[in-house]
């Protein structure tokens, strides 16, 4: 097995965002629902989309972090239902999303 230097590596950014509909929506719809909105630039995003209750992580590469932003602000349908989805957090550590998750539910609970 081949190991790159970390300077070789491709760097990542994870986005956290909150799903508000009234009807469940899947990893799956919410990425067709980007690469619609996203015309060309879908290859430069390239999103990797994972859920956790309501909220839902996107691993995309630094420079396409700012337009999956825009992306994710300007969608209000996904796949006939109505939702908004809302950025809520960046980072470049999963550790510290998964962090940002508990402490905005233990909010929700109180």
């Amino acid at each position: 097995m081949i190991f790159l230097k970390s300077i070789l590596r491709d760097k990542k950014r994870y986005l956290l965002f909150k799903v508000f509909s009234e009807e469940k929506i899947n990893e799956k719809e919410i990425a067709i629902e980007i690469f619609k909105n996203s015309g060309i630039f879908y290859s430069k995003i390239n999103p990797k989309i994972k859920f956790e209750g309501n909220f839902g992580i996107i691993k995309t590469n630094p420079k396409a972090i700012e337009d999956l932003e825009r992306i994710l602000a300007v969608i209000t349908e996904v796949n006939k239902k109505r939702a908004h989805l809302l950025p809520l957090y960046i980072s470049g550590s999963l550790k510290k999303i998964k962090e940002k998750i508990r402490e905005l539910e233990g909010k929700r609970k109180e």
